[in-house]
């Protein structure tokens, strides 16, 4: 029979620690057995890709029951990680997992008990990239870990911008315990922002338009829609003006984050 790894000690995990945010690089990608149930990395062939290409299954008594891959894939390969924490309070341990390439990835979170659920899902919200952009933090105190992960959408901007410079709005999700599930509240938590800028400098047009874009995304995703457009048209003055509103209300348009914090305003 296996045996039971123990819980995840490490100090790093602890929510007095500053450098929680860093918990996704301390995963490892070696097979765990809790309880029931076994974690381990896979790996399949990719049509196109030169390495074959990990994920990871959840099993019971040799009967695989989820596989988690978020199509995180790359010609040379991807990476793994998967451990137990406490999300959801400091006598639970739920399953963390993230799969990642260079600039890219999706994370998940699953609780085991009494049965396996995904109570968080990054794939289905659109949001991660590598573990190191993902933040674990007790930011209210009660016990229970919020979840800040990146929008990575804006990167079909490249062509506008340094790739330096591509917004990419975090995200922060918070535990409903009545539906067992993670959710965004940027539109609902307390801010000591004024959302006063400063004005962005317009000597470098792509430093400009970098600067103008991320803080008009930082109103948007705080529920202020009418002024982050208000903003964006008394600040904007490049020629691609039109363009650039177009392009960003497309993409807007088809993210899951935002379609759920203006229908749940």
């Amino acid at each position: 029979m296996p045996v039971e790894t123990p819980p995840m000690t490490s100090p790093k995990t602890s929510i007095a620690e500053d450098d929680i945010g860093l918990f996704w690089q301390y995963l490892s990608d070696e097979p765990i057995h809790h309880n029931q149930y076994r974690i381990e990395k896979r790996f399949k062939s990719i049509a196109g890709e030169r390495q074959d290409q990990a994920y990871v299954v959840l099993s019971k008594n040799g009967k695989v029951i989820q596989s988690f891959d978020g199509v995180a894939y790359h010609p040379q390969g991807n990476s793994i990680g998967f451990g137990l924490f406490g999300f959801l309070g400091a006598n639970t341990q739920q399953l963390a997992i993230t799969q990642e390439v260079f600039r890219g990835g999706v994370q998940w979170i699953v609780d085991l008990t009494p049965t396996p659920r995904v109570i968080f899902d990054g794939r289905a919200w659109q949001v991660g990239r590598e573990g190191a952009d993902c933040e674990v933090q007790d930011t209210d105190g009660d016990g229970v870990f919020e979840l800040s992960l990146p929008i990575t959408d804006f990167y079909k901007l490249m062509d506008k911008m340094s790739i330096s410079g591509i917004p990419l709005p975090m995200i922060t999700f918070k535990y409903d315990s009545q539906k067992r599930k993670y959710y965004p509240v940027n539109h609902v938590l307390p801010s000591a922002q004024t959302n006063s800028f400063e004005q962005p400098d317009r000597t470098h047009e792509l430093f400009f338009r970098s600067a103008v874009l991320r803080n008009m995304l930082e109103l948007i995703y705080q529920g202020k829609r009418d002024r982050a457009w208000q903003y964006f048209n008394s600040t904007y003055n490049l020629d691609d003006k039109k363009e650039i509103e177009r392009r960003v209300k497309t993409i807007l348009r088809s993210q899951p984050v935002y379609k759920y914090i203006y229908k749940n305003q």
